[in-house]
């Protein structure tokens, strides 16, 4: 299965527009994978941290493969997990106003 069986690169950037933003097609021994910014994102490695009490407590969230360029914070785990996705959100609409994408995730 290739990029041609699911139509134009056009066609693809065009249904992922109203999904959520560009498409990346990533090539493979055995075809093709097709992802949209939000997807990549998401399959990077995420890792939450434990801020020090002098520092206001809580925790951080980050993605390590892009640094320190999207971070969630909050009281709990969980809540900078959710701050790390709004953060995602927001960097992923700057990226794509700029033309950018996001890097591939590391294997």
């Amino acid at each position: 299965m290739n990029m041609n069986d699911f139509g134009t690169v056009s066609d693809l950037n065009r249904i992922a527009s109203e999904e959520r933003g560009t498409l990346i097609f990533i090539e493979g021994p055995f075809g093709g994978l097709i992802m949209t910014n939000d997807q990549t994102i998401k399959s990077y490695k995420t890792e939450v941290h434990p801020l020090p009490d002098e520092d206001g407590g809580g925790y951080e969230a980050l993605y390590p493969q892009i640094g320190r360029s999207v971070v969630g914070y909050g009281a709990t785990q969980a809540d900078a997990l959710h701050d790390l996705s709004e953060a995602s959100t927001l960097f992923l609409e700057i990226m794509e106003e700029t033309g950018q994408t996001p890097p591939l995730p590391k294997t």
